[in-house]
C-alpha cells in the first residue's frame, strides 16, 4: 500500500469503493458517463502501480503532485455530470458518493 497520509491512499480508497458502482452501472446499461468515470478512477490506479516499489517520500510526493490533480478532475467531472443526470438514476447515486467524501479525502 502507498503511504500518503492524504492524498494518494485516500484517492484510491474512494477509487475502490467507486469503481465498483461505476462497473456495475456501466455493465447493465453501457452508459458512456460510467465509462468516462472507470477510466478516470483507472488513472489513479496507473498512478499507484508507477510509484509501487518506490521510496515512502516519492510516493507521498507522487499523491500530492499527481494525485490531487487527476482526483480533481474526478470531482469536476462527478459534479458536471450529475447536472446531466435523472436524480434517481444508479449512476447519480455512484456520483454522488465520491463528493459526499471528499473533504474526509483530501
Amino acid at each position: 500500500m502507498i503511504t500518503v497520509p492524504t492524498g494518494l491512499r485516500g484517492y484510491l480508497a474512494l477509487g475502490r469503493t467507486d469503481m465498483r458502482k461505476f462497473h456495475d452501472v456501466y455493465a447493465a446499461t453501457d452508459a458512456p458517463i460510467a465509462r468516462e468515470a472507470l477510466g478516470r478512477i483507472g488513472k489513479l490506479f496507473d498512478l499507484e502501480r508507477a510509484v509501487k516499489g518506490q521510496a515512502p517520500e516519492r510516493r507521498a510526493a507522487a499523491g500530492r503532485d499527481r494525485g490531487r490533480p487527476v482526483a480533481g478532475g474526478m470531482k469536476t467531472f462527478f459534479e458536471a455530470s450529475l447536472r446531466k443526470l435523472p436524480g434517481k438514476s444508479g449512476l447519480a447515486a455512484a456520483m454522488r458518493h465520491a463528493p459526499a467524501r471528499w473533504r474526509a479525502l483530501t
